[in-house]
């Protein structure tokens, strides 16, 4: 068996020769069109990693503005109102009036820490405390002790829940 020699036909030598071409052009073709591909997907990335860094930047000054504004708030924090609240005045037969006799008092012996830092109002309660205890309120010549059952600093507002007792009762 002998191979058939096609090197030596001019057919055959210009479709081996055209296919040699053809294969190279189409490289060509093909490494112009994926290097382009590449080019814009480079810069797309290039793009959204610049945009990435430049968010990144924004959150921290961001967050450090949050944390700034944060603690002067906390520093400028300051009393607003005070709430009082009386818990046991239907115990007594108490009308609505006296009810709220007896707690404007409490509001007006506590009235001089408005506009105080929150912080030192809330380390100086068992001094409020004490004030609102040691004290006797008279309405209508009857004496009322106060007994604080709890204070509490709520953002702006203290809260003052009291209950009372009559000045005879220990």
């Amino acid at each position: 068996m002998r191979i058939p020699p096609y090197y030596e036909k001019g057919s055959w030598q210009r479709f081996f020769a055209g296919g040699v071409i053809g294969a190279i052009i189409s490289w060509i073709i093909f490494a112009y069109m994926y290097g382009t591909y590449q080019d814009t997907q480079i810069l797309w990335i290039s793009k959204q990693a610049e945009e990435i860094k430049d968010l990144k930047k924004d959150i921290q000054i961001w967050q450090e503005d949050y944390k700034k504004l944060n603690e002067e708030n906390q520093k400028g924090l300051t009393l607003q109102e005070i709430d009082v609240t009386l818990t046991n005045g239907d115990k007594y037969k108490m009308d609505k009036f006296r009810t709220y006799q007896l707690e404007t008092l409490v509001k007006q012996e506590v009235n001089h820490l408005i506009a105080k830092d929150i912080t030192k109002i809330y380390e100086s309660r068992e001094l409020i405390k004490r004030a609102v205890e040691n004290r006797v309120f008279t309405i209508d010549d009857k004496q009322y002790r106060l007994e604080v059952r709890g204070i509490y600093v709520l953002y702006e507002t203290l809260e003052i829940d009291i209950t009372m007792k009559f000045n005879d009762e220990s």
